[in-house]
């Protein structure tokens, strides 16, 4: 038996929101690019439950709970959720773990999905057992890619004098950090450059290159454009520039950082090396409003796309925890600057 785990974030209890809520409804209604059901679902008959080394698995058809009761407990967590701040305990935690036999709200964050489903396959009259990533809005908007020591783009600083340097690491934001912004546009306006030099990660570097040879340097790229020109969402970023070296048009851009999205939202992690294997997964959205509506590239690849590709965006992490922003001189005399990827999705 593991450890009870009695306090957790929002992203957190999401997951658990999210069990309770497919036990209530037994199904995923599947969503077009706006994150609006249509007329399809998946009819959900097992779900599973990891916690720790242990897989709970709920079956839909016996399930000794009432609907009333669980949607009772379920409007109480959501409540919980969009009212609290930082990590907390929801109000009927001890209920949530009675009547559903669990202690743990959380698996490894090494895993994939975050909840498995036995779906019944209505056109092949099959059971196909799928994982989930699970996407809550019911916080902060989620992450795709965290900002991590694995996620720094290292750049070398060319055409800056010591004193403009001096200049340019003085620019902070009102809370102290770094200015990212502020450092990268000045930087340009006194007439210095930024060359992509290297990433921090040599596993991340070639998770990337398994999916695209170019990705290292379309992320570079893309990375001093959201500071520099304040171009966030990745594919109106990609309108905004061009990678002389390769002389890709934009179209061939997005295409690449559309794969690049969609593998890192189904299984490719910064600091575990990538199998490139297709992963058959789903993704399930949180809502604002509560609903949950999912993807599966079975049903609605293409709308899942799209949804990532109006709605993905470069986020600006912490400064000082990730120790990226400041212009610094290595011992060959030799400036850099380090970057740092974190990538989010906004909901329509």
């Amino acid at each position: 038996m593991t450890n009870t785990k009695t306090t957790a974030n929002k992203g957190e209890w999401s997951e658990v929101y999210t069990l309770l809520y497919l036990l209530i409804n037994k199904k995923v209604e599947l969503s077009n690019e706006k994150l609006e059901a249509i007329n399809q679902a998946l009819k959900i008959l097992n779900i599973y439950w990891v916690e720790g080394k242990d897989i709970h698995t709920f079956n839909i058809n016996q399930n000794s709970v009432t609907n009333k009761r669980l949607i009772e407990i379920l409007q109480s967590l959501y409540s919980d959720i969009i009212s609290t701040t930082g990590t907390f305990t929801p109000t009927k935690w001890g209920e949530i773990k009675r009547l559903l036999n669990i202690n743990d709200i959380k698996s490894s964050s090494f895993e994939k999905t975050d909840i498995e489903l036995l779906i019944l396959n209505q056109t092949h009259n099959t059971k196909d057992k799928i994982g989930f990533s699970i996407k809550s809005f019911l916080g902060s908007n989620p992450t795709i890619i965290n900002a991590s020591s694995h996620t720094k783009f290292i750049y070398k600083v060319i055409g800056l004098t010591s004193e403009d340097i001096k200049k340019v690491n003085k620019l902070n934001t009102k809370r102290g950090g770094a200015d990212l912004t502020g450092r990268v546009k000045t930087l340009y306006q006194l007439k210095g450059g930024l060359e992509f030099y290297k990433m921090s990660s040599e596993v991340y570097k070639e998770n990337l290159v398994k999916v695209d040879s170019l990705l290292p340097e379309i992320i570079a790229n893309l990375l001093i454009n959201s500071y520099k020109n304040k171009a966030k969402y990745l594919y109106k970023s990609i309108e905004n520039f061009t990678i002389k070296q390769t002389l890709i048009n934009s179209d061939t851009v997005k295409h690449k950082i559309g794969s690049f999205v969609y593998y890192s939202l189904s299984g490719l992690m910064p600091s575990l090396p990538f199998d490139n294997i297709y992963t058959d997964n789903g993704v399930l959205i949180v809502k604002k409003e509560g609903n949950i509506v999912g993807f599966y590239n079975a049903y609605n690849k293409k709308e899942l796309w799209e949804f990532l590709s109006q709605n993905v965006y470069l986020d600006t992490p912490s400064t000082s925890r990730h120790n990226i922003g400041t212009i610094y001189k290595e011992i060959n005399g030799d400036y850099f600057i380090d970057l740092s990827l974190q990538l989010r999705i906004s909901q329509p």
